[in-house]
């Protein structure tokens, strides 16, 4: 959670948004617009259409699962166990999103 605090969250892939880099500088076009923020002030979400809590939530479960110290399950068995991420945007907007995970590898 660190490495969003106090960020500027850019989905890379967002309809019309054009990125680029200059001196330091992380700049967003976007319907016309430009935008410049200081390049380590921001976190680009690579892949993601857009910043809702429902792209974060996959986001980080992927990123979760993918460290390697978790297998996926794909349902839930006695005992297993889950990874459960929540995220919400200023109390409005809220995702859920719950892996099931088990000791072994992958099923």
């Amino acid at each position: 959670c660190r490495a969003l605090h106090e960020r500027v969250l850019i989905p890379e892939r967002a309809a019309g948004l054009q990125l680029s880099r200059e001196s330091a500088q992380l700049v967003a076009v976007v319907a016309g617009s430009r935008f410049e923020f200081p390049e380590c002030d921001c976190l680009v979400l690579p892949g993601a259409v857009d910043a809702s809590p429902e792209e974060l939530a996959a986001q980080f479960a992927s990123k979760v699962m993918s460290c390697g110290a978790l297998t996926v399950s794909a349902e839930p068995s006695l005992g297993e166990s889950w990874v459960e991420i929540n995220m919400s945007e200023g109390g409005q907007e809220k995702a859920t999103i719950r892996r099931f995970i088990s000791g072994g590898s992958a099923r």
